[in-house]
């Protein structure tokens, strides 16, 4: 797993030092809301105070409010151009990220950590692990999209099944409609019906016959 976030309290100046003092103390007793309270307050006095602001960070990470947290170290991280508070700082915004499951982010910051200190090996060891993780979170979601994927063709076929179930039941139900209008045609008019065809087809075959005899009758008269 990745490593647990590396918690500097910084040796503080500026502002109330009894305070920042209590604020220490209180942070170490596991009273982070309290010695929030305190950081923040001398943040306010001193807005430019990289350690204060780190500390906010820190006080706010340890209470769970990890979306403040990362911002408040992005603030620190803007008011010094020391190369190792900017590392400690993009360190601690990585470990955040990664609270808030945003690992690319994470190892973006964990980038910048390493590029501002190559010697920090918490931050290389942090690197590794996300790396594997990131590309783990990928593939994933390559598998995901393909089971989707395949998913959604096979509820193409089953809609494509059900709708010519659909047609033949209604191609049927027309049918019987028809047979069955047939069949409630009243018997007289049935009987008009057959002997109409049956008449048609008596004259069709007379027809038939004269026209055949005729044939026969050139055919003579040409012999």
């Amino acid at each position: 797993m990745i490593n647990v976030l590396l918690i500097s309290v910084l040796l503080l100046w500026g502002g109330d030092i009894s305070r920042l003092k209590k604020a220490d103390e209180l942070y170490r007793q596991g009273k982070f809301d309290q010695a929030l309270e305190i950081y923040q307050s001398e943040l306010n006095k001193n807005p430019g105070d990289y350690a204060t602001a780190f500390n906010v960070g820190n006080a706010l990470f340890k209470s769970g409010k990890f979306d403040e947290a990362e911002k408040a170290w992005a603030h620190a991280k803007s008011l010094t151009q020391k190369p190792g508070n900017v590392s400690a700082s993009a360190y601690n915004q990585a470990v955040a990220d990664f609270q808030k499951r945003d690992l690319q982010e994470a190892l973006k910051q964990t980038k910048e950590a390493i590029r501002m200190n190559p010697e920090d090996e918490d931050a290389r060891a942090n690197f590794e692990v996300l790396s594997r993780l990131l590309k783990k979170q990928q593939e994933q979601q390559k598998n995901n999209q393909k089971k989707d994927q395949k998913k959604d063709q096979d509820q193409k076929k089953d809609d494509k099944k059900e709708d010519k179930k659909q047609q033949d039941q209604k191609n049927q139900e027309q049918n019987q409609k028809k047979q069955q209008q047939v069949s409630q045609i009243p018997k007289e008019q049935a009987q008009r019906l057959l002997d109409a065809l049956k008449k048609n087809e008596k004259e069709a075959l007379l027809k038939k016959k004269e026209m055949q005899s005729r044939s026969r009758k050139q055919v003579d008269k040409d012999w």
